[in-house]
């Protein structure tokens, strides 16, 4: 006999296996310390390329406009304000970083445990179903 509530239960389990369970798998590899640790750095790097990519960008830009009679103090002035530049873009793009990815880690916690908590109630219902049996059996 079919139960509905089981068949509703492993439906939920096939969906997330489909959908979610690659993402989650790897975010709960790691504990959340090490998880946002490697997700930093990755966003360390990723974020510094972008920041030159766009410098060299503004520069070569700058230079075609004639920006070629610039003295050595202003030069400094100029690198020192894109280092000050450079590092208000990384602590925003790291605090975002930081708060994106720690929702979705306790996003994929949760869902992973509701998973298992499933995984738990289709169990007991099939545990259900073989003590049914066995009584059934004897009598």
């Amino acid at each position: 006999m079919i139960q509905e509530e089981r068949v509703r239960y492993m439906t939920r389990l096939a969906i997330y296996d489909e959908n979610r369970s690659k993402i989650n798998k790897k975010q709960m590899q790691y504990h959340r310390r090490d998880y946002m640790a490697f997700e930093m750095i990755k966003s360390f790097f990723c974020g510094s390329a972008v920041f030159v990519l766009v410098a060299l960008l503004i520069g070569i830009y700058l230079t075609e406009s004639g920006m070629k009679g610039i003295a050595t103090s202003d030069f400094f002035r100029l690198l020192l304000l894109l280092f000050v530049i450079y590092m208000i873009f990384m602590v925003l793009f790291l605090v975002s970083t930081y708060h994106i990815y720690s929702a979705r880690y306790e996003k994929g916690r949760r869902e992973s445990r509701e998973y298992y908590n499933i995984l738990k109630k289709v169990n007991e219902l099939y545990e259900q179903e073989e003590i049914e049996k066995t009584s059934e059996e004897e009598f």
